[in-house]
């Protein structure tokens, strides 16, 4: 999309003319759309076809000596290259750029030079054209042995990588030693790439589903308002290909027809989550800990592997994430640069789809009340809501677990015992 432009509001658009309705189509036409649902499964396949990559592998390290050598004050030349890097090597040049930027972390004057600028937007997702943009980290956790009916969601926050959620896989594998767990970090909302994954997970679904007798079972964990997004995502995927009856003229072959997510969905729980109007302090907040997450895999992995290398690596990655969110710093200020409309519209969840598209089932909420990202308020506001669904009425409320004190998404590290039950008791009242 040439003409797409990331930090426009789609609000603010003149409104189209009007245009003369085209002629009919056959009925036995199907239309193949370009970033759908249907585009994503066959993505996901013509990927898997791919034979491996061949020599002609990227000199990395030589195409940052020249982004890193360019002029900071030729913006249009700094924009191409940093998109031929991005397009060019194939993620390989991330957390190496990431390493090289440190310097330009630690300057407190304000604005961010132009190249760190760029690198902040990449990493927040606001350059990515969501009609094209690729998917994030993803997988799909087997069992040893034969997959029973019980598949289970987990969906990370922003910034949350498939490491920190692969605590969720060992507590689930103890509740449903036979379940297949799907995992999932964070991704544009309303993306391409972010269709991508759910794809993935829902393929996954039906191939467990497929090879059980049983009828099958769905519990989701989502974290956060990036879960969330995913949430949403796959509940509007879902009722799309659950509803054709013509996926193979659509180019998809699932192991079985994809049932309703009525029929197979048992329980919700939701971490940290939702919020339907992010405040502004509250979205800048979430980036900036997105960034510094980012940057501190980068350079926390960065050592030889011998323990005084470890060391070294780990008191970097902690004075650059402490330059990140202090108040000083450059990524906050130049994140609030933006406009404050277009940032807190991508943060917030889109709460009237969810309602409209979950089926009423059992939910557990988690949540604290000093969270400075998902605030309190916010996650009883959407709690309300849920209560006053007409498809909820007679149903018992949502079970509540409401954290004096407990940073965001973390819970699970700060009271790991009494989170451990928590699930346990929910997935074996909901999964049983």
């Amino acid at each position: 999309m040439d003409d797409w432009d990331p930090f426009a509001d789609p609000g603010d658009a003149e409104p189209a003319p009007a245009a003369k309705a085209p002629a009919p189509k056959p009925i036995s036409a199907v239309v193949r759309k370009a970033d759908d649902i249907f585009a994503a499964l066959r993505a996901e396949a013509e990927e898997e076809e791919k034979a491996p990559a061949g020599s002609g592998a990227v000199d990395v390290q030589q195409r940052l000596d020249t982004l890193f050598g360019m002029d900071d004050e030729e913006v249009e030349l700094l924009r191409q290259e940093f998109a031929g890097v991005t397009a060019d090597c194939g993620g390989q040049h991330f957390f190496p750029m990431w390493r090289r930027a440190l310097p330009l972390l630690e300057k407190t004057e304000a604005p961010c030079s132009n190249l760190l600028g760029l690198m902040i937007d990449d990493c927040v997702g606001l350059l990515a054209d969501p009609s094209s943009n690729g998917k994030q980290a993803v997988h799909v956790a087997l069992p040893e042995g034969k997959a029973s009916n019980e598949v289970v969601f987990v969906l990370a926050w922003g910034g949350g990588s498939l490491m920190d959620i692969q605590d969720l896989v060992e507590v689930y594998r103890e509740i449903m030693p036979g379940c297949t767990i799907f995992m999932s970090t964070s991704n544009q909302k309303n993306s391409f790439g972010l269709r991508r994954q759910c794809a993935v997970g829902i393929r996954a679904a039906t191939d467990a589903w497929a090879s059980s007798s049983a009828k099958p079972k769905l519990l989701v964990h989502l974290f956060s308002n990036s879960g969330m997004h995913t949430w949403t995502e796959l509940l509007q995927a879902w009722g799309s290909l659950s509803s054709s009856a013509n996926l193979e003229e659509q180019g998809i072959s699932l192991a079985m027809p994809l049932p309703p997510i009525a029929e197979v969905l048992r329980g919700v729980i939701l971490d940290s989550a939702p919020d339907g109007s992010v405040p502004l302090d509250a979205c800048i907040q979430s980036l900036v800990q997105s960034v510094a997450a980012v940057v501190s895999l980068a350079v926390s992995s960065n050592h030889d592997g011998s323990e005084e290398a470890r060391k070294e690596a780990e008191i970097s990655s902690k004075r650059a994430v402490s330059a990140i969110i202090a108040g000083s710093s450059v990524v906050k200020a130049h994140l609030y640069r933006k406009p404050a409309k277009m940032l807190t519209k991508k943060a917030s969840a889109d709460t009237v789809v969810v309602h409209s598209l979950e089926p009423p089932v059992p939910m557990q909420f988690i949540y604290s009340k000093d969270d400075n990202i998902i605030l309190a308020p916010g996650v009883e506001r959407y709690l309300q809501e849920v209560n006053e669904r007409p498809s909820r009425q007679g149903l018992a409320k949502p079970r509540v677990w409401c954290i004096e004190k407990s940073r965001h998404c973390m819970h699970k590290l700060s009271r790991p015992e009494e989170y451990r039950k928590c699930l346990t008791v929910f997935a074996q009242s909901t999964m049983g």
